[in-house]
């Protein structure tokens, strides 16, 4: 989990009046946009993908906070674009531009339906951890010529874990775990690692480094070559364990445009390891390497 952070400038404590319960009818408006805009950007599984990123936005100090005007309200929103760019696929070495809805629904910090998650947490003064249940992507063998002859590996549900500790207002823990209930690969999926806050205000910058493991299950649909697969492909027989499938890099920064519009930016670097990047899919026509990167722009109130 890498992750956007957004410089926050002191602006004034909003008028009394302005503090009061969102009405029922904006809060309809609100998520009946929401769920509109995703499927006229982009493929629903390039959406979900590059929603990873969009999760990691959220989670950020700048992004994280409110606007003076909500702070005394129950309800929260957001509304914006994610535009960047992608690998086709994870161990392609081609490269894909995407357009996808960068949106936020919280109650009371508590109840947060964003992007492709809806997750319930609780916040302690130096940590956080939560539940959380979301849309996991798949993979199209129309995505890249290299796929040629694999099959599909369906979309689906998971529902996992997630914590956070902060160690230092610089420095803090995290980790995630999502297990797939329904859909394509039924596997586990870890992701862990430490971010740090750099010396810098205007912009305030992050680093991040992690690793992900996956089990047996998301493994095998992703990364092995079955006897029919190596048959219609071309591609020699592979059979991928569980492990640590790739290790992370990333940087972020962010900044506030006016007290509710905000904008954040990211590039993140994956290495794919073990049997991953031994994997025919990515030993032969991929890449071990992959970048992602992105632009958020997001009006909140």
């Amino acid at each position: 989990m890498t992750h956007y952070l957004q410089y926050r400038r002191p602006v004034p404590s909003a008028p009394e009046n302005l503090h009061r319960a969102r009405p029922a009818g904006s809060v309809a408006i609100t998520l009946a946009l929401c769920l509109l805009t995703g499927p006229a950007l982009a493929d629903s599984d390039d959406v979900t993908t590059f929603m990873d990123l969009d999760d990691d936005l959220q989670e950020t100090p700048g992004f994280e906070s409110e606007p003076a005007d909500t702070e005394d309200s129950d309800w929260q929103f957001r509304l914006g674009v994610l535009a960047g760019f992608k690998p086709e696929y994870e161990g392609s070495e081609d490269y894909e531009s995407v357009l996808a809805p960068n949106w936020r629904v919280a109650w009371r910090r508590t109840v947060i339906l964003q992007g492709k998650n809806l997750r319930v947490q609780y916040t302690g003064d130096n940590y956080r951890v939560g539940a959380l249940v979301g849309k996991e992507s798949g993979r199209d063998e129309d995505d890249n010529d290299n796929l040629e002859g694999l099959g599909d590996v369906d979309s689906g549900w998971s529902a996992g874990l997630f914590g956070r500790y902060d160690i230092t207002e610089q420095i803090r823990l995290q980790a995630e775990g999502r297990q797939e209930f329904a859909g394509g690969h039924s596997g586990l999926v870890v992701d862990a690692g430490a971010e740090i806050t750099l010396p810098f205000h205007s912009p305030l910058l992050r680093a991040y480094a992690g690793m992900t493991y996956a089990s047996s299950d998301y493994m095998e649909e992703f990364f092995s070559i079955s006897n029919k697969q190596s048959a219609n492909s071309g591609k020699p027989t592979y059979d991928a364990d569980a492990g640590i499938k790739n290790a992370t890099l990333s940087l972020s920064a962010g900044y506030d445009i006016t007290k509710n519009w905000v904008i954040g930016a990211i590039i993140r670097y994956d290495r794919l390891v073990g049997d991953a990047e031994d994997s025919p899919v990515v030993d032969n026509g991929g890449s071990r390497d992959q970048f992602t990167g992105g632009v958020s722009l997001a009006y909140q109130f």
